[in-house]
């Protein structure tokens, strides 16, 4: 790979738009990427990733939210100066504010080669729709109904827009 951009919404998708995949979408082999389009008030069901042994890095793109470690509830804020790194064996939870969460997860193991999960690679649609993998992302909220418990692209627009204009550059957040 030279180099390549793209906007995140012309990514790959999962789950109606709910997961922007950067990995594939851009050619990546040596870290998995991955957007992730969280409605308003909503929290993500608690993973680690101990089977895979990746640390994992979040970067918000816009809105706000946290990482809640399960251990203790300590919350690791996401917003515009603050960012959070999470070891494989630790459990969290992704939450976003009342504007949502647009966020940049991006992770490997230490010492190994990336080896990328096959939910991240097949049977994704450019609708988004892949019906083969309902993992962490499913959680709860006000918009988490239907649909397998992810909401719905539509459900998301709102808050998108006001993310991004149609130029390709960040509108200003509300």
């Amino acid at each position: 790979m030279h180099a390549k951009g793209a906007r995140i919404d012309e990514l790959p998708a999962l789950w109606d738009g709910f997961a922007r995949l950067v990995r594939p979408g851009l050619g990546l082999s040596a870290f998995g990427a991955n957007v992730m389009n969280l409605p308003p008030d909503y929290a993500t069901k608690s993973h680690d990733e101990s089977e895979s042994g990746q640390e994992e890095l979040y970067v918000r793109l816009a809105g706000s939210g946290a990482v809640v470690l399960d251990e203790d509830g300590t919350e690791l804020p996401l917003d515009a100066e603050c960012m959070a790194a999470v070891g494989p064996g630790v459990g969290r939870t992704l939450r976003s504010g009342p504007d949502g969460l647009r966020v940049l997860i991006i992770g490997a193991a230490p010492g190994k080669a990336y080896e990328a999960p096959e939910w991240s690679s097949t049977n994704v649609t450019s609708s988004g729709s892949n019906t083969t993998w309902s993992g962490w992302m499913v959680g709860s909220g006000a918009r988490a109904i239907g649909n397998g418990g992810y909401p719905k692209s539509r459900d998301l627009a709102p808050t998108l827009r006001t993310w991004c204009s149609g130029s390709g550059r960040r509108a200003a957040e509300p």
